[in-house]
């Protein structure tokens, strides 16, 4: 059904000097994927339309992972020496799905672009986007629009066919959804 939300979410993690001025850095951050073309011998189909937490690695401020327990995937998120992100997706037989490479810092709703554009060896797909989000956007919507926070509140996240991103927020209790197109 979705993502669980409170007003206090997000949650920061201990700060990454590279991260955005005055600003502190998300603890979770979240990638959204989409459009990804798997290679034609690949077995794993890309995890399109799905959204992955990512947990700020213990010790390592400026990064970011998931392992995949439930999914075949491993997802990396970190600040490089030489001023870029690095956004990498992989399975677990080491074929690289996604990778992207951005200008640092990076803010909320960055979309990356896969930098795989055909399928060489070692590849399980090419193409496709991907895009982050800590709840900050999603939290800052829920207090400017008085929506009930009393109750459970569950959010989805999509983008547009222009790329633009999708709030859905669904309240159980009041048998309410509402959707918020965000545009930057």
């Amino acid at each position: 059904m979705g993502i669980p939300i409170a007003p206090i979410d997000p949650i920061y993690g201990p700060g990454c000097a590279r991260w955005l001025e005055d600003e502190d850095t998300p603890k979770y951050i979240y990638v959204y994927f989409w459009e990804i073309i798997a290679c034609p011998d690949e077995v794993n189909v890309p995890p399109n339309f799905h959204t992955f937490k990512l947990t700020q690695v213990d010790g390592s401020p400026c990064a970011w992972q998931y392992r995949g327990d439930d999914y075949p995937w491993d997802i990396d998120l970190s600040y490089a020496i030489d001023g870029k992100a690095w956004l990498d997706l992989w399975d677990k037989d080491a074929h690289t799905f996604f990778e992207d490479y951005p200008f640092w810092p990076l803010h909320e709703h960055h979309v990356f672009t896969n930098q795989i554009a055909v399928c060489p060896d070692g590849h399980g797909a090419a193409g496709g986007n991907a895009l982050i989000f800590w709840k900050e956007a999603a939290v800052k919507l829920l207090a400017d629009m008085s929506l009930p926070t009393d109750s459970q509140i569950l959010m989805e996240f999509f983008v547009t066919a222009d790329h633009k991103p999708v709030y859905k927020f669904c309240l159980p209790e009041y048998s309410m959804n509402v959707k918020f197109l965000i545009s930057p």
